[in-house]
């Protein structure tokens, strides 16, 4: 009770108001007549006080008592749409802000709108569709070539032209950057990086555009100039020697030409950067897709087949190759003799082999008995001692009696023999050399088959490289083409 002395057990809870959905509170009634008068809150706002049964409007609350509760019951969901706010003031956005917001929201939509359309309103073929006939195509990189092997020091780091080229030609009248861009990398070798492509001035002519882009290069390695000349026979070799035009030197030269890197010079230095002009000299959009026709060569890379009729024009001429290549495909002309070696040696060892086998079947050599046995020497001297003994016998007989006969018989036969000897002799020369003239004959025929056996070995060596040869030019020539 009041005046007591003691806490009174039940203060007044105060008044709890619904402000914005959630419920606030305890206010007293000062604090619930300040809101009042500052607006924050009205009559209309939900209110609960000690002894009210529910939520009410703050003015019934204010006008009745009655008991029952003792905290306030939960948020009346029936009511929370219908809570009015405080009053206060407006988040009102100026004018010019509002402009501001509006032209942003214009910009970003443009900027959407048009990358959209570089990237998904404009195709454009990465396809290789030029047609450039050899001849133009020849004497296009020739004069590229020439002029960028000339001078290639008015290239580092040079001064870019100014840009004629704005942003709504570059999006409507150009081809898109990607068609350009595959027809410019399938002109650079690897160790060459792309660093920058810009256009500067184009041309239109009919249906087609002729576009001129400066191009920033940058060298991934050091870049070198080198002599090919083509490799000749050399009869002192023998049939190895005659072989050489027809091995494979490098993988990027057609067969039977090689580099001389002890000739080579520098030209760039690794990670220079070269700034030059490049045309695409005709593009034409077609069927909605844009083509690159004709585009300038760009004479760092290789071009096999260009190159070949240079070279064949201009035997001094010079390429223009990573100094890393240089040294790896002098490596690969190495292993190309020293395979030709290797295939000569392994030639040479079957033919002696072969020969060898082959003389194995010539008889020996004659050999002279010198009237000793088997000659037949000494029978002839025999059948001439007895004959000459005979017959020297009977005519001494004749003309002296008994001791004549036995004089001649004598005389016969030394005679006879020394005739029989000089028989048997010739004989046995005849034999030794019909023996002589057949092991001669003999050795004839196995140098003839050795020498036919050589031969279908070189042959078929000759084929091999010739095979090798023509199965690398055509690669070449196909890669060259593409």
């Amino acid at each position: 009770m009041a005046g007591s002395g003691k806490p009174d057990r039940n203060p007044d809870p105060g008044f709890y108001l619904i402000i914005d959905g959630a419920k606030n509170g305890p206010f007293t009634l000062a604090e619930v007549s300040q809101r009042l008068a500052a607006g924050k809150i009205s009559g209309e706002t939900q209110a609960w006080h000690s002894g009210r049964a529910g939520w009410e409007p703050l003015k019934a609350v204010l006008g009745s008592q009655e008991a029952a509760r003792e905290e306030p019951p939960p948020l009346p969901l029936s009511s929370i749409p219908a809570i009015s706010k405080p009053k206060g003031p407006s988040l009102s956005i100026p004018s010019a802000m509002r402009t501001r917001i509006v032209l942003a929201a214009l910009a970003l939509g443009l900027v959407i709108g048009l990358g959209w359309f570089l990237f998904f309103g404009q195709r454009a073929s990465v396809e290789n569709d030029e047609a450039t006939s050899p001849s133009a195509a020849y004497a296009a990189w020739r004069q590229a070539y020439e002029r960028f092997t000339a001078h290639p020091e008015e290239y580092i780091n040079a001064s870019a032209p100014a840009a004629t080229v704005g942003w709504f030609d570059r999006v409507f009248r150009l081809p898109p950057e990607k068609a350009v861009l595959a027809a410019l990398h399938r002109r650079l070798p690897p160790g060459v990086q792309l660093a920058g492509l810009r256009p500067v001035a184009w041309r239109g002519v009919g249906d087609e555009v002729s576009v001129d882009y400066v191009v920033t290069l940058r060298m991934g390695e050091a870049i070198d100039s080198v002599p090919v000349v083509q490799v000749a026979p050399q009869s002192s070799l023998g049939h190895a020697g005659m072989l050489l035009p027809k091995l494979v030197y490098a993988d990027d030269l057609p067969s039977g030409r090689r580099y001389e890197p002890e000739a080579k010079q520098p030209v760039y230095a690794a990670g220079q950067a070269i700034v030059l002009t490049w045309t695409v000299s005709r593009a034409s959009k077609a069927d909605g897709t844009w083509r690159i026709l004709e585009a300038a060569p760009i004479p760092i890379g290789a071009s096999p087949r260009l190159e070949e009729q240079l070279i064949v024009e201009n035997p001094l001429a010079r390429v223009l190759r990573p100094e890393a290549d240089i040294e790896m495909e002098a490596q690969k002309a190495g292993l190309a003799l020293q395979n030709l070696q290797q295939n000569a040696a392994a030639i040479e060892q079957q033919v002696a082999q072969f020969r060898d086998s082959a003389m194995g079947d010539v008889p020996a050599h004659a050999v002279n008995l010198h009237g000793g046995a088997g000659s037949g020497t000494p029978t002839s001297a025999g059948i001439g001692f007895l004959c000459g003994a005979a017959g020297g016998a009977g005519i001494g007989g004749l003309a002296g009696g008994g001791n004549g006969a036995a004089i001649g018989a004598g005389a016969g036969a030394v005679v006879g023999g020394l005739i029989g000897l000089f028989a048997g002799a010739e004989h046995e020369k005849r034999e030794r050399d019909r023996q002589e003239e057949a092991r001669a004959d003999a050795v004839r025929a196995a140098k003839a088959r050795t020498a036919t056996y050589e031969a279908g070995l070189w042959t078929q060596l000759d084929q091999q490289l010739t095979t090798a040869a023509l199965a690398h030019d055509m690669e070449l020539a196909k890669s060259a083409a593409q």
